[in-house]
This record gives structure tokens, C-alpha cells and sequence, in this order.
């Protein structure tokens, strides 16, 4: 019976361990922090590391729902943040040599249409899980600057993975990077307006329903046009 019982609390153990979240994302962290450049992703050298970032997605994928409910806010949002930035990374490096994520041929409308986000059982989008996941459930205009779709307009991939000790700070970093990139944006000296891709246009909608966030000492700081 003692042998049993020992059995059982070694294989619990194993299954706890299995499924222990690692909140620093330090697999990813490594890849990013090993592939991302100024310059943009080096997908050739990626291509041939997919191992790590599959080992990665698998081990977000095997988060039960359960477990993920009882993590901190900022645990869930640097997870799904993380997932994104992931999932687009293999999305890409999947279909390499390719000049533009929007010349990934997809039946379902686009790359960022297709069911290739693995999360509690499912099968989901990019599009799902901006849209329908961060952006409202968590409120917070930071999270646009923070994911990457792979797309020139689009903000730049940080190269290291977003964790919940320091994610107000990530994001608001993010924020102003972005915004002070003019090869993706300016202002209008003349008419002190923002001048912004495509992307950013449902931006604007975003703000107005979150007063609250918009109204953050730390992103208007970031937001903010001086006077001319």
C-alpha cells in the first residue's frame, strides 16, 4: 500500500510539473532575444530552430483554462501577448522564403484568419485572439503596440517575451517606441496631427471606450504631441 501510495504522489508530481506554467517565458525569450534584430526577424536562422518555438506553443497550448483563471491579470495578458507574437512567428517561418505575411495564401480569409492558435483545446485565430480576446477583455490600448503581425506597418517585435513583473513597462516602452518610429508615423507639424498606417486606424475607437486607460499618467505620456 506504501508502495502504491508513493507511486501515485511521484506521477501527480509529474503531471504538476508537466503542466507548471513558466511565467518568465524563457524559451521564447531565448528565441526572441537570438532572432530578433533591429533589422527585422531573421527567419532563415529561425526556420531552422522551429523546435524550440514548437516546444514553446505546446507548452501554452497545454494550459487548462482552469489554471489559467487563477493567474494575475498581467500573467494572463504576458501569456497571450506571447502567444500572439509566437503563433505569427511560425506562421511566417512556416511558409519561408516569403516577402510579406499577406502573400501567405489562406481559404479562410487571410493569415490572420486562419485556426493556427492552439489555447485551452481549441483551435483559433490571430484575429480571435486580438479582438476578440485582449483587446476586450483586458482594456488596454498598450496591447495594439505590443503584438506583431509580421506586417512592415505594424509595431516592431520586442526581442524579449513580455512577463507580468515588468509588463506595464514593456507596454509603455512598446507605446513610445512605435510612435516615435517615423518610418511608420509622424506628426503633422502644421496641424498637430498624428499621421498613422492603416493599422492603427480602429485606434482611435479603442481609446474613447477606455477613458480610464487613456487617461494613465504613463500612456499619456507616451501618446502625447507636444506643442509645435
Amino acid at each position: 500500500m506504501k508502495f502504491l501510495f508513493a507511486s501515485l504522489v511521484v506521477f501527480l508530481s509529474a503531471v504538476i510539473t508537466t503542466h507548471a506554467m513558466d511565467h518568465s517565458h524563457a524559451v521564447l525569450d531565448g528565441l526572441l532575444g537570438k532572432y530578433v534584430k533591429p533589422s527585422g526577424v531573421n527567419y532563415s536562422d529561425l526556420k531552422s530552430n522551429m523546435s524550440s518555438l514548437n516546444t514553446y506553443l505546446d507548452s501554452i497550448a497545454a494550459v487548462p483554462e482552469s489554471e489559467f483563471k487563477q493567474f494575475s491579470k498581467d500573467q494572463q495578458m504576458a501569456m497571450l501577448i506571447n502567444l500572439y507574437n509566437a503563433a505569427t512567428l511560425k506562421l511566417v517561418a512556416d511558409h519561408y522564403p516569403v516577402k510579406s505575411i499577406k502573400d501567405i495564401s489562406a481559404p479562410s480569409g487571410g493569415p490572420w484568419k486562419q485556426p493556427i492558435v492552439r489555447l485551452f483545446g481549441k483551435n483559433k485565430t490571430l484575429d480571435y485572439l486580438e479582438n476578440e480576446v485582449l483587446r476586450p477583455d483586458y482594456k488596454d490600448p498598450r496591447v495594439h503596440f505590443a503584438i506583431n503581425c509580421a506586417s512592415v506597418g505594424c509595431p516592431s517585435l520586442r526581442s524579449e517575451a513580455f512577463q507580468a513583473t515588468k509588463l506595464s513597462a514593456q507596454l509603455d516602452e512598446q507605446t513610445r517606441l512605435f510612435l516615435k518610429d517615423t518610418a511608420k508615423n509622424r506628426v503633422d507639424a502644421k496641424t498637430r496631427r498624428f499621421i498613422c498606417p492603416r493599422s492603427l486606424i480602429g485606434l482611435k475607437r479603442i481609446l474613447l471606450v477606455n477613458q480610464e486607460v487613456w487617461k494613465s499618467s504613463s500612456l499619456r505620456f507616451s501618446m502625447r504631441i507636444p506643442a509645435q
